[in-house]
């Protein structure tokens, strides 16, 4: 079940990436988050990350609210009543997290930020002819995703 290529348009950059803030005792980024240890990963997912997290991402992606409730398998009616503040419980923040990973992945292969978001919404001959995007909702195919992003990085296109 694959997410419809309507991407919500907003005003402004959305890719400038500046940093969010939140407390578990210092200042995280989302660029942070990434380079965390596992453990310390581990640890983010269990407290939950706020909503603020995923609705950079889903701004980032152009994602719609929908789209970004199916890819941390929530309900889009609780995905709209939380606030930016409130956190996700463990499971949505680890899928969050690991979004994250993937497109700190993307940022490495794709130095420009339009050209890294583009390539999440098109069909890639090493995943299947599925997009990217349309594969960030469970661990398996993101590991599929980091891999085909891994291929790109070294040279193998496809």
């Amino acid at each position: 079940m694959g997410m419809s290529d309507k991407r919500k348009k907003s005003k402004g950059s959305v890719l400038a990436e500046p940093q969010i803030a939140y407390q578990i005792g210092q200042k995280l980024s989302i660029e942070q988050t990434s380079s965390k240890s596992d453990l310390e990963k581990g640890e983010l997912a269990r407290k939950g990350l706020p909503k603020s997290f995923a609705l950079y991402i889903q701004r980032v992606l152009g994602l719609t609210g929908e789209q970004m409730s199916q890819l941390l398998a929530i309900s889009y009616r609780s995905y709209q009543r939380k606030k930016e503040e409130d956190i996700l419980d463990p499971a949505s923040s680890q899928q969050l997290i690991a979004i994250i990973e993937i497109l700190d992945h993307a940022k490495e292969v794709f130095e420009n930020p339009n050209d890294r978001v583009a390539w999440f919404f098109e069909p890639i001959l090493g995943l299947g002819f599925q997009r990217p995007i349309d594969l960030l909702d469970n661990a398996f195919n993101q590991r599929l995703v980091n891999q085909a992003l891994g291929r790109l990085e070294h040279g193998i296109y496809g």
